[in-house]
């Protein structure tokens, strides 16, 4: 909304006042929704009190609702060890090997994401990689 929907209405003129989702997720872009001046609506709030109804019910397995509190505690930390864990690497390697639009994912998710942990994600990935994707990995 930020970056892309909001600066392309504005530009042609047009007004966004309200934002619609069928999930919430409760998470940083709520904040800023709200920064942007926007009111958010949704059918859905994950809010604490739905985590904890869905792992009641047994719709969230144990593991995830631990993994969800985590990155809502502290989403840097969770970041750092999602991302320096070998699915983690794997996966970002898997991006930066492929197309543009994959590899645009991993771009937004460096430099937009977690920008405070791109030096350590280059360094990380730059283990084992050919050339061609170590050239790749500097235009990061």
């Amino acid at each position: 909304m930020r970056d892309y929907w909001l600066p392309a209405i504005t530009s042609r003129f047009g007004t966004i006042r309200d934002i619609f989702f069928f999930v919430d997720r409760c998470e940083e872009g709520t904040k800023i929704i709200e920064e942007l001046g926007l009111k958010s609506h949704a059918l859905i709030s994950l809010t604490q009190k739905a985590w904890d109804y869905l792992l009641k019910i047994e719709v969230v397995r144990k593991e995830d609702y631990d993994d969800i509190l985590s990155r809502k505690e502290d989403p840097e930390e969770w970041a750092r060890k999602m991302l320096f864990s070998i699915k983690g690497v794997e996966k970002m390697r898997q991006l930066l090997g492929g197309d543009d639009k994959e590899y645009g994912k991993l771009s937004l998710m460096v430099n937009k994401g977690y920008p405070k942990l791109k030096s350590e994600v280059k360094d990380r990935l730059r283990e084992g990689i050919t050339q061609k994707l170590i050239n790749k990995l500097e235009q990061l």
